[in-house]
C-alpha cells in the first residue's frame, strides 16, 4: 500500500508539473521590459531625428527616423491602397531589430501584435487582447516572418 502511495504521488506530481509548464508564459519578461526601455527612448529621440520616405512596390509609405546617423524607427502603412489597414512601427537599436508593434485589421476588427526581439530572436509575441502567444510554432512563424519583412524595409531605406 505505501508503495501505491509513492507513485501515485509521483503521478500527482508530474501532472502538476505538466499543467504549470503549459500555463507559463513563453515571453522573457525580463528582455520584454529592456526593449520597452529602448522604444521609450527611440520615441523621445523622434524629435530630434531626420527622416526619409519611401513608397514600395507593394504600396506602403514607410518612414524612417535616423538619431545621429543610426536608424531607429521604421514606421509603415498601407493606409492609400485598398483593402485591409495595416501598420507597424518598428524600433532599432546599434543596426538589430529591437520592437515591432503592427496593427491591422481583419473581419471588421482590429487588432494589435507586439514582437520582441533580442539579437534577431523573437523573445516575445503577444496580443493586446489575448496576451501572450504560447504555441511554438507560432513563434517561429512570427519570427521568420517579421525577419524577412525587416529585411525588405531596410533594404528599401539603404
Amino acid at each position: 500500500m505505501n508503495a501505491q502511495f509513492k507513485i501515485l504521488a509521483k503521478a500527482i506530481m508530474l501532472v502538476a508539473l505538466f499543467v504549470t509548464s503549459l500555463s507559463s508564459q513563453t515571453c522573457d519578461e525580463n528582455a520584454a521590459a529592456e526593449i520597452d526601455a529602448i522604444k521609450q527612448n527611440a520615441e523621445t529621440m523622434l524629435v530630434y531625428s531626420a527622416t526619409a520616405r519611401v513608397k514600395l512596390v507593394s504600396g506602403e509609405t514607410l518612414t524612417a527616423f535616423y538619431y545621429k546617423g543610426s536608424l531607429i524607427k521604421i514606421s509603415v502603412d498601407n493606409s492609400e491602397n485598398d483593402g485591409p489597414y495595416s501598420s507597424a512601427e518598428l524600433f532599432f537599436k546599434d543596426g538589430f531589430i529591437k520592437h515591432i508593434a503592427e496593427e491591422y485589421s481583419k473581419n471588421g476588427k482590429f487588432f494589435k501584435d507586439y514582437y520582441y526581439f533580442s539579437d534577431d530572436k523573437l523573445v516575445c509575441y503577444t496580443n493586446e487582447k489575448s496576451g501572450d502567444y504560447k504555441n511554438v510554432n507560432e513563434y517561429v512563424q512570427a519570427q521568420e516572418k517579421r525577419l524577412r519583412k525587416v529585411n525588405i524595409y531596410l533594404e528599401a531605406v539603404q
